[in-house]
């Protein structure tokens, strides 16, 4: 018995797809959201993260996503912070 004729057949398996879709590792990085133009809500700095909440959405600097990051209840975060540490 092959592994996914095992896996199939197992209880947590069933109906789980065997085939896994390829990576294309050509494909281009997604470009980046927020541009200098986005301001933390805040301070003012330049926003690096944006959350989505139910009820809109607030940009952070990095100082302050850190500061009150875990006290939000988002719907999503985009963390471009990564921006920082880019070696031009």
């Amino acid at each position: 018995m092959t592994r996914e004729e095992a896996m199939a057949s197992h209880p947590a398996g069933k109906g789980r797809q065997t085939t896994e879709e390829p990576v294309d590792e050509t494909q281009e990085p997604e470009p980046w959201l927020l541009d200098a133009r986005d301001r933390c809500d805040a301070c003012t700095a330049q926003a690096y993260v944006r959350v989505y909440l139910e009820s809109g959405i607030l940009d952070f600097c990095s100082h302050h996503y850190n500061k009150f990051g875990n006290r939000i209840t988002a719907i999503e975060v985009r963390d471009e912070r990564e921006k920082l540490y880019e070696q031009a």
